[in-house]
């Protein structure tokens, strides 16, 4: 199954299992657009 989701291309990240926690610490830190109610243009 990993080849062919990768083959998909719908991944954003091909990771070594030692290296996804790491990788999820970095997302989870990373600031997001406040919401506000209106579609982005």
């Amino acid at each position: 199954m990993p080849e062919s989701a990768i083959a998909s291309g719908y991944i954003d990240f091909v990771l070594a299992p030692e290296e996804i926690a790491a990788r999820l610490v970095l997302i989870a830190r990373q600031e997001t657009p406040a919401v506000t109610g209106r579609p982005r243009q």
